[in-house]
């Protein structure tokens, strides 16, 4: 099985030419093949200390034949709006990429490692509009989309943004990773 580097965050395949919000959706990303399986992306606590909390969770994903089913949950102690997104990139930032020094890595300073947001995890997987509605507090996130149109999400990140101070904040990313086939072993 295929290691990706460490981190948190969710998978997700987008279609070309998502709707851009502040440059940050990704519509130059070559076609790739989807594969069928079963992914997971650990989603691990950064800017934490903003947050007052250690957020944790989980994202689960599911693609078989047309379809993608994703599961997410993520512990939080605040009542505060969580958007997740899928981004392009392979791996999670750390605090190397606060280059203002301010004891946090914001948005714009994590998409330098993430990249560009591929897919919204909202309310409607099939649509590649950003600014939807997302899951609030301590939540339990499940959605299905058709794959028409959608791209590969193996080694994608995931990022969760969101802290009563600041709903933009990054708190917590995986790298989504294919899962063995424990059918085949």
């Amino acid at each position: 099985m295929k290691k990706i580097i460490p981190g948190l965050c969710l998978l997700i395949l987008t279609s070309c030419g998502g709707k851009e919000k502040d440059g940050a959706v990704a519509n130059d990303i070559p076609q790739e093949m989807r594969s069928e399986g079963i992914f997971k992306a650990i989603l691990r606590p950064y800017n934490f200390t903003a947050a007052g909390w250690i957020p944790n969770g989980m994202a689960d994903i599911k693609i078989n034949e047309n379809q993608i089913e994703i599961k997410s949950w993520m512990d939080d102690s605040s009542n505060v709006v969580h958007m997740q997104n899928i981004h392009v990139g392979t791996q999670c930032p750390s605090m190397d990429q606060d280059i203002n020094h301010d004891g946090f890595v914001d948005m714009n300073e994590s998409i330098k490692v993430a990249g560009k947001i591929l897919m919204a995890l909202d309310d409607d997987l099939n649509s590649q509009e950003i600014g939807s509605v997302y899951p609030k507090g301590n939540y339990s996130y499940f959605q299905t989309a058709s794959l028409t149109n959608m791209r590969n999400l193996e080694g994608k990140v995931i990022i969760v943004t969101g802290t009563a101070s600041n709903p933009a904040l990054p708190i917590a990313c995986g790298v989504i990773e294919r899962m063995p086939d424990i059918a085949n072993n």
